[in-house]
Order: structure tokens, then C-alpha cells, then sequence
């Protein structure tokens, strides 16, 4: 009788510590699946980015055919288009072709198709064709530094804690790539590098599908740029010097002391506003093998900003804010 019993308690046993196990893989699994839904991928350190030479940026100006589209800024930024200048100039009343009665923020074209953000219906996406005057509003997203690639558009979404967001033309749907507050970001192949406010504008990047999320500078950035294969950006805490970062072996070198900001690329041109020079514009020269870099000024006048878009650069200068200047790129 004995005998029996050893077997069923044996068995007994070893079911409830089944029956434990079980329950604790099961509460395990489902805070997994919690941590899953609430922590954001990130790619490991060894985990290499591919940088191509081109990379797509944010622009208030575009250029379709011999027209460029911009915001008005005489005229309360109103959607308005121009033709394309043959010297460097204002961009004047007396030569814009076409007003549309929508303020934007900024805008792109797909398919000969414009998308903008309308600043009177809180930067609301909306959808320009052209050729037949229509506009159509797509989305009710509060839309910030809109661009593309690949029929698909990207942008930081206000209403959303200033996220990333991604925009699908073809099934109209729209999600966010990570949960970090973005800045300034641009699209390189098929990663997105940007300065993460969640982290104290420090420099990450993410594919554009939203996975490999990676953190790759632990400085402050002002602005970055891909230049020969390599990241190059102003450091914010460093007096916003230039440093370079190699994604192969993941190091950071200083380059050059500029105290500059806005550091841009154009067909492999690079172009930043020297603070040291009372907010010029420069063009800059880099030798990434000897770490050195060389600028050159090109405007005496003080600027606010400026926009790269094909061989022009758009001014907003300091003293004519209302005013947009236009410098043909050699």
C-alpha cells in the first residue's frame, strides 16, 4: 500500500510544480509581451549603419518643372508659386504666378501632386493637384517639416508629443516610429537620422520602418549631415565645434573649432551658419583623413536660416525677414 502511495504523491508533486511552471512561464510571457508593447527597439552596438551619398531633408521651397512652390512669407506664407530665377535675387510680388488662399509649413510633390501643411487648419496634411486647381485634405495630423521618399512621406507630428511619424499614400494610414520626441531629422537610404528631445537632442537613428532604433552620439547635437560615408555634426556641448562619427568603428573625432549651426549638405557641398561671423552664411570644406575643414564665406549679410533644394539656396535673411533671397549654387 505503501509502494502506491509514494508514486501518487510523486506524481502529485510534480503536477503542481508543472501547474507552477506553467503559470510562472505564462505571467512571464505576459510581461514580456507588456515590455514589448511599451519599450522601443534598439539596435545592439555592433549593430552597423549603411549611409548612401544622398540624403532627402526638410524644405519650405520646391521645385516642379520650371516652377518653384513656397510660402509666401509678404503675403502670410500663402502657398504661392514663381519661376525659377536665372541670378541670385529677391524672390519678388511682381514675378509670382499663382496664390493659393492656404498658409503652409512646408511641402513636398509626389506624382505631380503637392503635399502640404495647412497652417490655418492646424497643419493639417492637404493635397494640391495642380493642373486641375483641387485640394483635398488627407489627414488631421498637426504636420511639421514634411518630406518623402518613395511615395511615402515622413514627418514630425505635433499633436503627437512631436513624434516621427510615417504616412502610407497607397492604404492612407499613419503611425508613428518610435516614441522620442524628434527635431531636426533627415532621410538617408533606408535609415532616418535625428535629434532625439527625449534624450537631450542626442543624435539616433531608426529605419523607415520604424525598427533598428539606435542611439549614436552621447552629445548634444545642433545639426548633422552624411558626407563620404560618414556622419558629420555641429557638437552642442562643445561650442558647437564639428566633429565627425565613423558608424564602421562607432568613433567620434573633432574636426574643426567653427561655432556654427545648420550644417547642410547639396551635392556633396557643404554649407553651415557661422555664429563667429555674425550668422553668415559658409561654404566648408573637409579632409576626413586629416580631420580638418575650411570655410568660406558667402554672404556678408546676417541670416536666419536657409533651404538647400537642387542648384538654389533660399535665404531668410535677418534684416529682411519677410523676404525670401535667392542664390544660385555654382
Amino acid at each position: 500500500m505503501l509502494k502506491k502511495a509514494i508514486p501518487l504523491v510523486l506524481l502529485s508533486s510534480f503536477f503542481l510544480t508543472a501547474c507552477s511552471a506553467a503559470e510562472k512561464a505564462k505571467n512571464e510571457t505576459k510581461d514580456k509581451n507588456n515590455k514589448i508593447e511599451i519599450s522601443q527597439p534598439t539596435t545592439p552596438p555592433n549593430s552597423n549603419l549603411t549611409l548612401v551619398d544622398k540624403s532627402i531633408t526638410y524644405s519650405p521651397y520646391l521645385n516642379l518643372g520650371n516652377l518653384i512652390f513656397f510660402p509666401d512669407k509678404e503675403n502670410n506664407n500663402k502657398l504661392s508659386t514663381t519661376e525659377k530665377s536665372t541670378s541670385n535675387s529677391y524672390v519678388l510680388n511682381d514675378n509670382i504666378k499663382d496664390t493659393f488662399n492656404y498658409p503652409v509649413e512646408s511641402l513636398i510633390t509626389i506624382d505631380n501632386s503637392i503635399y502640404f501643411s495647412n497652417t490655418s487648419d492646424n497643419n493639417s496634411l492637404y493635397k494640391l493637384d495642380y493642373q486641375r486647381n483641387e485640394f483635398t485634405k488627407v489627414n488631421n495630423n498637426s504636420v511639421y517639416n514634411l518630406t518623402s521618399q518613395s511615395k511615402e512621406l515622413y514627418y514630425i507630428n505635433r499633436t503627437d508629443n512631436n513624434k516621427l511619424y510615417h504616412y502610407n499614400l497607397a492604404n492612407s494610414t499613419s503611425y508613428s516610429l518610435s516614441d522620442d520626441s524628434c527635431g531636426k531629422f533627415i532621410i538617408n537610404g533606408n535609415s532616418i537620422l535625428y535629434q532625439n528631445l527625449s534624450d537631450g537632442a542626442k543624435l539616433y537613428s531608426i529605419s523607415i520602418d520604424g525598427n533598428n532604433r539606435k542611439k549614436l552620439t552621447d552629445n548634444s547635437v545642433d545639426s548633422f549631415t552624411v558626407y563620404s560615408g560618414q556622419i558629420l555634426f555641429i557638437n552642442s556641448d562643445e561650442n558647437n565645434s564639428l566633429y565627425k562619427l565613423d558608424v564602421k568603428s562607432e568613433r567620434t573625432n573633432k574636426i574643426a573649432s567653427i561655432n556654427g549651426t545648420e550644417l547642410k549638405n547639396s551635392n556633396n557641398k557643404l554649407y553651415f551658419i557661422n555664429i563667429a561671423s555674425g550668422n553668415n552664411l559658409c561654404s566648408l570644406s573637409v579632409d576626413l583623413n586629416k580631420n580638418e575643414a575650411k570655410a568660406s564665406q558667402i554672404t556678408t549679410d546676417s541670416i536666419n536660416q536657409y533651404y538647400l533644394n537642387d542648384n538654389e539656396i533660399f535665404l531668410d535673411k535677418t534684416l529682411d525677414v519677410n523676404k525670401t533671397y535667392v542664390i544660385k549654387q555654382n
